[in-house]
């Protein structure tokens, strides 16, 4: 889509689409004229018609100018404006459209923001301290990128919040609702978790000497024998025959 500025405001739309033609290969499919809002003393709302029309061509690819009436206008992006609803405090719907239940925009409880009277505000949806339709609100700030990269590319919504992370809450905004001093109305339970504490287990008495060089040589030394013959058990009177005198030999 695209905006033309400066179209006559008694000239209709369907007359303005028939007279128009455009010199690259696309075609205008409708075209709609943008209204100022005015709020007047007694608090009704006008709308006035502007000379700033939007354009829905068939290809996503702008024409860089629209020629009627004997006049050239110059075609610009037409940027999607960021909407919420002062009902519910979301995205992309006017309040008089709203089906939701109504929340609070100051308090996040679930009544209408206009006769709220807290004088401390806090947003529902991010517990911050401002109100859910400020503009200095961070999740609105990521809603106005989104609708501009859809505008510039041409996508769908879901495509271009891919593109945006989720906004997060201001180091500000958490200071301020963390209190410094817990109150003494606090529970205990809350504050701390309980210790348990084990007993240790007693330490073996300390030796009176160090490292025993000789008890541990005269552990791991070969054992002399007592006897005469030099074995570890006595010998025996038992003759024993050697395996090689009992083979009968043929020659």
């Amino acid at each position: 889509m695209g905006i033309i500025r400066g179209v006559p405001i008694d000239i209709g739309m369907d007359e303005f689409v028939s007279a128009s033609e455009v010199a690259s290969s696309t075609e205008i499919i409708c075209a709609r004229r943008l209204n100022h809002k005015v709020i007047k003393a007694d608090k009704s709302v006008e709308w006035i018609p502007t000379q700033t029309i939007v354009i829905t061509f068939s290809s996503k690819l702008l024409p860089s100018h629209v020629f009627a009436y004997f006049t050239s206008y110059p075609v610009e992006p037409y940027l999607l404006p960021t909407i919420q609803c002062y009902n519910c405090c979301h995205f992309g719907h006017v309040k008089f459209k709203c089906r939701s239940k109504p929340r609070c925009y100051k308090c996040g409880e679930p009544h209408d923001g206009e006769s709220c009277e807290v004088t401390s505000v806090t947003c529902l949806h991010c517990t911050g301290n401002h109100a859910a339709i400020s503009s200095s609100y961070p999740e609105f700030n990521r809603q106005k990128s989104i609708k501009v990269i859809m505008s510039q590319e041409h996508i769908s919504y879901d495509e271009a919040s891919v593109r945006v992370r989720p906004s997060k809450r201001a180091y500000s905004d958490v200071a301020s609702k963390t209190p410094l001093n817990p109150s003494p109305h606090t529970s205990n339970k809350n504050l701390y978790k309980k210790t348990f504490y084990i007993n240790r287990k007693p330490h073996s008495p300390a030796s009176d000497h160090g490292y025993d060089h000789t008890a541990y040589e005269s552990m791991i030394q070969t054992p002399r024998s007592s006897l005469p013959n030099g074995s570890a058990y006595p010998k025996d009177n038992v003759s024993h025959t050697s395996p090689n005198e009992n083979l009968i030999c043929h020659m």
